[in-house]
């Protein structure tokens, strides 16, 4: 790839930060601009939110029920011990423990980089899409997949089918943590990087669910759409607030670091660093 064409490449770091940006240079008035996204991440939640209901309805009138067998069992058709191990391995890589140990170390990682904003991210992302998953979950209480049944070191899940937890966590925590590597300074190569593992973690991760047999299709499908609105609906959010935050320190005369002046040349040398002729 030549350097014109890296050039025209769109910034991921400003990937949610560019909107506000140019509805300030449009509405001229922070807080407008910052009304107006916050309005479209509320769009953004209810379009989510409609397609989790068509997902959830099509699930409750058993339209999506054939699909979700026959894809069960040929993964399970398929299946073969390297496999089996494999899967074993994604999927703790979702589990909750392993959510909570990355994300604690993900917390510290960013308060070391004073990305105290981006803390606020994880936290509220993690958590509340945990909360939202465990009440929709107690809400449609569908039945777990009984088509067949692995024989592994762990017992099988007992909480409901519907959405994936391990589909809704993972997206949720790698997505953001993906937005935020990419968003502290993450360029060229590693920016790709990032975002390649972190999509193929989400992926392995839902496909182990259901090569596992504890989970179907449309669970992980749904746990996916709700991810991934709630995900970006809290960037959404944070975006807003640090938007709100610079306003308010450039409106107090406080400049960031990087747009504060230089400090002025010492008297006793030139431009070049020499002592100035006395």
């Amino acid at each position: 790839m030549s350097e014109a064409q890296r050039t025209h490449l769109p910034d991921t770091r400003d990937v949610l930060a560019r909107p506000l940006k140019w509805l300030l240079a449009h509405v001229h008035n922070l807080y407008t601009a910052v009304g107006l996204l916050m309005s479209i991440a509320f769009l953004l939640a209810v379009a989510g939110a409609w397609a989790f209901a068509e997902i959830a309805q099509a699930v409750a009138a058993g339209e999506t029920q054939r699909l979700d067998d026959s894809i069960l069992l040929w993964l399970n058709a398929h299946s073969t011990p390297f496999l089996d191990a494999f899967a074993l391995q994604i999927t703790a890589v979702g589990n909750g423990l392993s959510v909570a140990v990355i994300g604690l170390v993900a917390c510290a990682f960013l308060w070391s980089m004073r990305e105290r904003v981006g803390v606020l991210l994880l936290v509220l992302a993690v958590l509340g899409g945990d909360t939202f998953n465990r009440i929709l979950k107690d809400a449609f209480h569908r039945p777990r997949p009984e088509l067949f049944l692995l024989e592994t070191p762990y017992s099988r899940p007992l909480s409901a089918s519907f959405p994936s937890g391990h589909a809704t966590a993972s997206m949720v925590l790698y997505l953001v943590l993906a937005y935020l590597l990419v968003r502290l300074g993450g360029k060229g190569v590693f920016r790709y990087v990032v975002l390649t593992v972190a999509g193929l973690l989400i992926v392995l991760i839902g496909v182990s669910r259901m090569y596992l047999g504890v989970h179907y299709p449309s669970d992980v499908l749904a746990g996916y759409v709700f991810g991934f609105c709630w995900a970006v609906f809290c960037a959404f959010i944070i975006e807003a607030v640090r938007g709100l935050r610079r306003g308010r320190r450039r409106a107090q005369g406080v400049q960031p670091v990087s747009e504060a002046p230089a400090p002025p040349p010492n008297p006793g040398q030139t431009t070049a660093g020499q002592p100035a002729a006395s």
